[in-house]
């Protein structure tokens, strides 16, 4: 007999800590001791949060009705070097789960080892690329061995926490959103063997978006489902596949992340409470990623590979979250307990906390300083430049440096940059900074007559965490690297990682400031407060230009003059009341200001970069003239469509233009676009990228027009709407990476039941072997 929904929802709120129950799926249900049992999971990551605050934000998630937290494990913070494991501090997983124990939440642990979340190299170690032969996220031997090694290790320390042996942990999950990446089940069987080899013996899932489920599940093993909208078509497309069975939301998004350079990600409470509340009025369970997001501390922030375009992620993980990246509710956690309250009736209600104090800081002084080549570390020569990797080094900079005569005037340039470089004549800056960011490898310098020391000044601004292209994510120098011709040889690559007090005897900063900013080369300022009271605080850094912050020898992470993010988040617990140390590495202003400020709130401005357009200066589609390879209208709604072509076309660049929209508005919008070849599948898209588009919105929201090709279906493509609002025709030109033959293409409509603005009506596509006119 089908237990009713009203039999299911009571069982949220009983969190049974007994000396051994049990846990398991069986048809439509999770059955915890033998009865249904809805998880209401919110999403925060340990290393995100100071371990002094995990039991604030779980007592915050437990006065909000959930009964359960759900976090990654990060390989890349537990196994920093080979064999060298370190589980100790803010890395004690193990304490976290206990914490949350102690809370009454029960616990879903997903150790990876990829996690994709932002996170630096999705959580792989960036030692596992040291033989240039590796390949990441495969049955290669050479990954596989070590990655399966860490998960047995976790998985034994998850034994004893298992709901069965008396712990919280509810389930484990295997791999994470494989169906994105790959279909390969030996490489999801090497995981789940991986994880009974190290003795965990509970519940397995999976978590997938909804167009990934088939290549993502594995038979016999639970399946939940990732999204941001549209739940009961996810759940449509669920049911397809896995009918009459147990339903959860994986991954309930929320909000989003952020880049630099791109505008602050934000989503109204509205919409996300209301797909919330669909889902619980349908006996769903559902994990609401991120419940807090956090920050992404030192040099943890990943990077995102977006349509050909690199984005590198910001140092704070708000995420437009249920609580502020400083913990604080914001208006979705008052909407969510609402419908905890509407939909769960004897969901259990924790006591608030007090709120945890926010603090001004009026004059934080930089009272010394030190040019950060005054003391070179030690190096290693090489005839070619060698990668961050092949020195072991995981994250920092690296200073590659080389002689050169002149005089020589003209190009410097390089295949690729892994990430930014300063360009350093005899120690001085030089240029414009190389950025992979905007695929700018090159650039101008002048050399004297004479013998001189050219200097490349890399910064790894975090590997990819998502995509294919994590497979070749070295950081450094990718040579040979050429001045006009010639190409140079004789490398001394320099190592800055900034480990934890690396500092310490390395450079003396002992300088007047005043003066050693006018060095020209990255600075090393010391700076000291005095505090009465300690509490939380954003460091303002807006006068400042780019680099990293430590405090009290903790590393706040990156700061960047492009934003949006403009504030570094200063925990109170790392404060103490007395004298503070402040270190700060500022690599790209000579003019450093030398006072700077702690705020009670988070600073959002972004400095809009005409780099990040994909239309140049002097670009305009032109169709006159240009014959369509199909023209009509899009239905309505935002479920994906699929266009056939008359006949099969060949060509390489393929043209979307809007002739106008559904809403009779000026605006056009596209969250993704896929392309069929002849056998009816989709082209691969890691070779495509976006050459033009006429219109983008990068002040009021992240519509860079690569977000058609991101593999996200929550991010889109929009024309411009804050500052100006250009009349339809819109396009948007897409160089496929080579010739292909396609047979019509897929398209799917900016997300969202009730989001119609730039949902386009008619529409024509242009398909060409030659680029369009006007580009």
């Amino acid at each position: 007999m089908r237990k009713t929904l009203a039999a299911l929802i009571s069982m949220a709120s009983l969190v049974t800590f007994s000396t051994a129950a049990t846990f398991e799926v069986k048809g439509r249900d999770y059955l915890l001791d033998g009865r249904p049992f809805l998880i209401l999971s919110g999403e925060m990551h340990y290393p995100r949060v100071p371990r002094e605050y995990w039991h604030d934000r779980l007592k915050k998630a437990k006065a909000m009705g959930l009964n359960t937290i759900c976090t990654y494990l990060f390989w890349n913070v537990h196994e920093p070097q080979p064999g060298k494991w370190d589980f100790s501090g803010n890395a004690d997983f193990v304490a976290f789960i206990k914490a949350c124990q102690e809370e009454g939440l029960h616990v879903l642990v997903r150790p990876g080892p990829y996690v994709c979340t932002e996170w630096e190299f999705g959580g792989y170690p960036g030692w596992i690329l040291a033989d240039p032969k590796t390949v990441v996220r495969s049955t290669d031997p050479k990954f596989l061995k070590p990655a399966m090694a860490y998960l047995e290790k976790v998985s034994a320390m998850l034994k004893p926490l298992q709901v069965e042996n008396g712990g919280p942990v509810l389930m484990i999950q295997v791999e994470n959103e494989y169906g994105s990446y790959g279909d390969d089940q030996a490489f999801l069987k090497a995981h789940v063997d991986a994880i009974r080899k190290g003795g965990y013996t509970g519940t397995l899932f999976t978590a997938d978006p909804p167009n990934a489920l088939e290549k993502g599940t594995i038979p016999g093993i639970a399946a939940t489902v990732n999204f941001g909208n549209d739940a009961k078509k996810a759940f449509e497309k669920y049911e397809e596949l896995r009918p009459g069975q147990a339903r959860m939301i994986g991954e309930f998004w929320v909000g989003w992340f952020d880049h630099w350079g791109a505008p602050h990600a934000s989503t109204e409470a509205g919409p996300k409470a209301a797909e919330f509340d669909w889902a619980l009025s349908q006996g769903i369970s559902a994990n609401i990623y991120m419940f807090h997001g956090g920050t992404n501390w030192g040099f943890y922030a990943g990077s995102n590979w977006n349509g050909g375009r690199f984005e590198p992620d910001t140092t704070s993980y708000d995420y437009s979250a249920l609580l502020d990246e400083a913990g604080r509710p914001t208006a979705k956690f008052d909407a969510f307990k609402e419908v905890i309250k509407k939909r769960v009736p004897n969901a259990v209600f924790g006591p608030m906390p007090e709120p945890l104090p926010i603090i001004e800081i009026p004059e934080i002084k930089l009272t010394a300083a030190a040019p950060l080549f005054s003391r070179p570390p030690d190096s290693q020569v090489s005839e070619q430049p060698k990668t961050m990797e092949a020195l072991g080094q995981t994250f920092g900079y690296i200073l590659y440096t080389t002689k050169v005569k002149g005089p020589f005037r003209g190009v410097l340039s390089v295949p690729s940059i892994r990430d930014r470089a300063i360009i350093l004549v005899d120690g001085k800056r030089q240029g414009v900074p190389m950025d992979r960011r905007v695929n700018r490898f090159s650039a101008e310098v002048e050399i004297p007559a004479g013998e001189h020391t050219l200097g490349l000044f890399v910064e790894n601004m975090g590997r990819i965490n998502f995509s294919k292209e994590m497979v070749n994510e070295r950081k450094g120098l990718i040579g040979p690297v050429k001045l006009g011709e010639k190409t140079l040889t004789g490398w001394t690559n320099i190592q800055y990682p900034f480990k934890p007090k690396w500092l310490d005897g390395r450079t003396t900063i002992d300088g007047d400031p005043k003066t050693v900013g006018k060095f020209e080369q990255p600075v090393i300022y010391r700076g000291g407060f005095t505090l009465e009271k300690t509490g939380d605080t954003w460091l303002d850094m807006r006068k400042f230009g780019k680099g990293v912050v430590w405090v009290n020898g903790h590393n706040l992470g990156r700061y960047w003059q492009v934003g949006a993010q403009q504030g570094l988040y200063l925990p109170g617990c790392w404060l103490k009341k007395g004298q503070n140390e402040i270190i700060l590495l500022e690599t790209d202003l000579s003019n450093t200001p030398l006072i700077l400020t702690g705020v009670k709130e988070p600073i959002w401005q972004q400095n809009v970069e005409a780099s990040r357009l994909s239309r140049k200066p002097g670009q305009e589609f032109k169709a006159d003239g240009l014959e369509a390879v199909t023209e009509g209208e899009f239905a309505q709604g935002s479920d994906w469509q699929v266009v056939k072509l008359p006949a099969p076309a060949t060509g390489r660049y393929f043209a979307l233009e809007s002739l106008d929209a559904y809403d009779d508005k000026p605006f056009a919008a596209v969250a993704e676009l896929l392309f069929i070849d002849e056998n009816g599948k989709d082209l691969p898209r890691e070779k495509m990228h976006v050459v033009y588009a006429d219109s983008e919105e990068l002040t009021g929201d992240d519509g860079t027009a690569a977000n058609v090709i991101d593999n996200q279906p929550t991010t889109f493509w929009h024309s411009e709407w804050k500052a100006n609002k250009p009349a339809h025709p819109h396009q948007i030109v897409l160089d496929l990476g080579g010739e292909h033959t396609i047979t019509g293409f897929r398209y799917l409509p900016r997300p969202g039941a009730g989001s119609q603005g730039g949902r386009i009506k008619r529409y024509r596509a242009f398909f060409s072997k030659e680029l369009f006119p006007g580009l």
